[in-house]
């Protein structure tokens, strides 16, 4: 959700009007007018132009590419709890303060959206450590794949949520955005650092008999430790 909340909000961010003005109305379609007959602007606080508009979308996935490799690497040693909580913790965090950033400065803004892909970065590789270690083989395609929806479904929720919240007349309405999806996210790390373990084996509230079912049945774990064959995987015809 929180990745995609720029999307629409940018839309009350930027101003419109003087964007069009900047780039030249011909051949483009006018305003909608509005229920008193009269022209609908929209009047956002920035004046970016197309390509910054660009840029401020498309930074956040300069950060997120940059942290699955280590994130992976990270959860198979020290586990997905905190690696996963720890992301969406700083995502959050991030989000809150974006506001803040991006009236202060377009860099600072850029920077702030780099750290927030950084910071989500880590949830997918952290999620596959986790389901590994709580999924056994024999469901793990179907648990699977209501995971990687629940993913979709934020998205389909945020967007239509994001819109409605750009229309609330206060502060300009598009803060709000950020605001809700940040503080929604610090509520859901409270829950999340309290209730879940890295595997079964340490959960205190798991029945043991739903403890052995998942231990008998996650399939085969151990195997032999050793360096990553980095010259192998770059070297490979494949």
């Amino acid at each position: 959700m929180m990745r995609v909340n720029l999307s629409v909000a940018i839309v009350d961010m930027v101003n419109s009007t003087r964007t069009l003005e900047e780039n030249g109305t011909e051949g483009t379609c006018p305003f909608p007018d509005g229920p008193a007959g009269e022209t609908k602007q929209v009047h956002g606080e920035f004046n970016w132009d197309g390509p910054t508009q660009g840029l401020v979308l498309g930074c956040f996935f300069w950060g997120y590419m940059s942290t699955q490799i280590p994130a992976g690497i990270l959860a198979e040693k020290h586990g997905g709890k905190l690696l996963f909580g720890g992301g969406i913790f700083l995502t959050s965090i991030f989000t809150l303060i974006t506001p803040m950033a991006v009236r202060i400065s377009l860099k600072f803004f850029i920077a702030v959206r780099v750290l927030t892909g950084m910071a989500e970065g880590v949830t997918l590789p952290a999620m596959h450590s986790l389901m590994a270690s709580w999924i056994p083989c024999n469901e793990r395609s179907t648990l699977g794949s209501f995971i990687m929806a629940g993913m979709q479904f934020g998205t389909v929720v945020a967007l239509p949520l994001s819109g409605l919240l750009c229309e609330v007349n206060i502060d300009n309405g598009w803060p709000l955005v950020f605001y809700i999806f940040g503080l929604s996210g610090l509520i859901w790390f409270g829950f999340w650092h309290t209730k879940i373990t890295d595997s079964p084996e340490n959960h205190p509230a798991i029945s043991n008999d739903e403890k052995e079912y998942i231990l008998d049945h996650l399939g085969m774990q151990k195997r032999t430790k050793g360096g990553t064959p980095w010259y192998a995987i770059f070297t490979s015809p494949a």
